[in-house]
């Protein structure tokens, strides 16, 4: 299998996928996809800073890294259930 590029994401020290030279993880445009059925052009409406090229590469990324992110978004449900309900 080929390996991709992703140039406008980066993993930082925690291991967590960002969008390069923001803030913003990539798991935060992927649950706006998910949960609101946001598109690309939606997404950046709420996140103008970002460029369509970044939130496409972000989605991407997803897409071919889906059972990880699946994963971290069950867990991390997981711990808003634990804290809502404790």
């Amino acid at each position: 299998m080929a390996t991709v590029d992703y140039p406008y994401i980066s993993v930082d020290s925690d291991n967590v996928p960002m969008l390069t030279g923001t803030n913003t993880k990539v798991v935060e445009v992927v649950l706006d996809h998910l949960a609101y059925g946001l598109d690309a052009d939606d997404i950046r409406r709420h996140y103008s800073y970002l460029t369509l090229a970044q939130i496409h590469t972000a989605l991407a990324y997803y897409y071919d890294h889906r059972e990880e992110f699946d994963r971290d978004i069950a867990r991390r449900l997981c711990k808003v259930d634990e804290f809502c309900f404790s």
